[in-house]
């Protein structure tokens, strides 16, 4: 391909990337997760939940324009069997979160360490676990991925215009999901969460049943 013909899709990449950061940056249950991690002092677990969720997102991307995605669309009990399978994931975060209430710290009782290499893998698994759910099992993500790429993105885009996109959102997830997990990690934000853990961890808790519950009734 030519530079000249990338050139001519260089707006269709902009236009994309452009309304998919409006949908990355809107409140949801993947902000909830990384903060909730950030601010616990939990670092490694909102490092793998931000990569675990860009993860995701990026593989339904790229699952959409192959047109898979549609398939799950159009097949009203397949995507039914999304919505409930992440209502009920999202409602049992918000339990583990409410069940753990004022925890702030990690489970050795301290913030993360770089020295304890187990412990901080461990966090970081679990953190990229977690997000690579939370987003797979978001029927809204597969409506966004399919409603909006097949009106922005031509039927003749060429294979690197769509690699650019995939590539970019995958960025914009890692760079808004982790300049947010270091902001709220950072001392001072911490020590004002301390304070506070138990009415925040409960009010993260209940954002999570919140966006549980309407995935289950299918809004």
């Amino acid at each position: 391909m030519s530079p000249y013909a990338f050139s001519q899709e260089i707006p269709v990449i902009v236009s994309t990337l452009g309304v998919y950061i409006m949908i990355v940056v809107s409140p949801g249950p993947a902000f909830a997760l990384v903060a909730q991690s950030a601010l616990s002092g939990r670092s490694y677990k909102a490092a793998g939940a931000t990569l675990g969720l860009a993860s995701a997102a990026a593989l339904y991307a790229a699952l959409s324009m192959a047109g898979l995605l549609l398939v799950i669309q159009s097949t009203g009990w397949l995507l039914r069997a999304v919505q409930l399978a992440g209502g009920a994931y999202l409602i049992w975060l918000g339990i583990v979160l409410w069940r753990d209430g004022g925890a702030a710290e990690s489970a050795t009782g301290v913030p993360d360490s770089p020295l304890r290499g187990a412990g901080a893998r461990d966090g970081f698994l679990r953190g990229m676990r977690q997000g690579v759910t939370v987003n797979l099992a978001n029927p809204k993500a597969i409506v966004f991925f399919v409603s909006v790429y097949s009106v922005l993105i031509p039927p003749d885009a060429s294979l690197a215009a769509r690699v650019a996109i995939i590539a970019g959102g995958f960025l914009m997830e890692l760079l808004w999901y982790g300049v947010s997990a270091m902001f709220l990690s950072r001392g001072w934000i911490r020590r004002w969460y301390l304070r506070l853990s138990g009415t925040i961890n409960r009010l993260f808790s209940c954002g999570l049943f919140y966006f549980g519950a309407k995935t289950l009734a299918g809004r």
